[in-house]
């Protein structure tokens, strides 16, 4: 599916609070997370957790304890789901000690990101048989592209895991899509699914955070006067034109070398866009590379951005050929901002209730990431 790149200066989007269908969309519920902190009291006292447990050691039909990441009743405590921790959700019925399915998330087919998410060494190390197209070759990097492998699966490009800590919550549950049943909204890595609990699959997924970066611990030691860092001769070298963030891909050892890191994340915004009576969701992604240090502002650029909009059909989010122009009309018409997407808030220790500071960082070096941006009329293009 060809989708066609579309830059703007900024827009509008639309979305409730948390995540949203209209103003009168529940926010989303948590599932009970099982932690350091909460298992001890889990283990001696829940009987949903352990009945998911055995559902998880059933499954596998080994005799090992079952791993369970998370659990929630969308009922009155009758039924538990439960996320294992290697991605297995696990439907049991408590009172009458009852398996009732196991569901493997398997990977989503109509995934998308930008062009310009691919690794910046990838030219140096691509492995054929890790990926199926010369995903380095970016002739666009605001372009898409689409399937169930546009995720790299090595080398590695290593996401934050600790951007926003909604991982540390697995499991949450709400009506997102408004048709009256709840739909389990997951938070895998820096990964987000939404499972249907009457179609029993996935029905949407996306990478809502990704990077090539080394991280800012490994780019100060890298950057610092005189380290044996095994990046820091080839930063010294490259000296003005060296990044300020330097890429993770780099860092193999069949690489060795400096290139700018990049940072991406992704918005979604849930309602019945096009107005023909049917749920629709838009994912709006940006893309910021490094600065050079030679550049006199510090931080990243925004390299790219693009908006692909699905359409629930038979059960599940049908990405759909729209042209960005009329994605871009439809949500600038509510005068909302990025700030406003989901995902939103911060849930890591001194940040709750914060919008998520990496996604709205004045290092990003773009007005409309945030808080506070107002779109003005007539400013689009």
């Amino acid at each position: 599916m060809g989708i066609k790149s579309f830059r703007f200066a900024a827009l509008a989007i639309f979305l409730v609070p948390l995540i949203g269908y209209g103003q009168s969309n529940p926010l989303l519920e948590l599932g009970t997370p099982v932690n350091n902190e909460t298992l001890p009291q889990l283990a001696s006292e829940s009987i949903p957790y352990a009945r998911l447990r055995a559902a998880d050691r059933e499954y596998r039909s080994t005799g090992r304890a079952g791993s369970i990441a998370a659990f929630a009743s969308l009922d009155d405590g009758t039924t538990y789901w439960g996320l294992s921790r290697d991605a297995i959700l696990h439907f049991v019925n408590v009172g009458e000690r009852r398996h009732l399915g196991s569901w493997p998330l398997d990977t989503y087919r109509q995934y998308a990101v930008l062009w310009g998410e691919s690794p910046q060494a990838a030219h140096m190390f691509h492995r054929p048989e890790s990926f199926k197209q010369k995903y380095w070759t970016v002739d666009d990097p605001a372009a898409f592209r689409v399937g169930p492998d546009v995720v790299w699966s090595a080398p590695p490009v290593y996401a934050r895991e600790r951007v926003g800590c909604l991982a540390r919550n697995p499991l949450r549950y709400g009506d997102v899509n408004d048709t009256g049943d709840d739909e389990l909204v997951l938070f895998i890595g820096n990964e987000i699914q939404i499972f249907s609990t009457t179609e029993k699959k996935v029905i949407f997924a996306a990478n809502w955070v990704n990077q090539d970066d080394v991280g800012d611990v490994a780019n100060a030691a890298i950057r610092q006067a005189g380290s044996e860092h095994q990046l820091a001769y080839r930063y010294r070298e490259q000296g003005e034109d060296a990044p300020q963030y330097i890429a993770e891909s780099g860092r193999s050892p069949a690489v060795n070398d400096v290139f700018p890191a990049w940072r991406a994340f992704a918005k979604f915004y849930f309602g019945d866009f096009n107005e023909d009576s049917r749920p629709d969701l838009v994912m709006w992604r940006k893309l910021f590379e490094s600065r050079l240090n030679s550049d006199s502002e510090g931080g990243f650029y925004k390299k790219a951005q693009g908006l692909v909009h699905y359409a629930f059909v038979d059960g599940e989010y049908v990405l759909q050929e729209t042209e960005q122009e009329d994605i871009v009309s439809w949500l600038a018409d509510r005068d909302l901002t990025w700030s406003q997407g989901f995902p939103r808030y911060s849930e890591c220790p001194g940040e709750a209730g914060e919008l998520i500071p990496e996604m709205h960082d004045p290092l990003l070096n773009d007005p409309e990431v945030l808080p506070g941006f107002v779109y003005g009329p007539g400013e689009a293009n």
